[in-house]
């Protein structure tokens, strides 16, 4: 089975790739969201098009919040 996406075998985490890059709090929250939504093997697409979705929103107004869509 494959390591969780952003697991610390690759080395650096992607939390970690995110914040070298000064990508804002409120975008390595809903990060977070999904990396342990993965680890629990509980990742879907919809969850992945709701994340699609913010991080589009978000490069516009950085302290937007995310929210799943319902």
């Amino acid at each position: 089975m494959a390591p969780p996406l952003g697991s610390e075998s690759h080395g650096t985490s992607f939390p970690e790739i995110f914040r070298a890059r000064d990508v804002h709090r409120e975008t390595l929250a809903a990060l977070a969201v999904f990396q342990a939504a993965a680890a629990l093997d509980a990742a879907t697409a919809d969850l992945a098009r709701d994340l699609a979705a913010y991080f589009t929103r978000a490069r516009l107004d950085p302290e937007l919040r995310f929210e799943r869509e319902r």
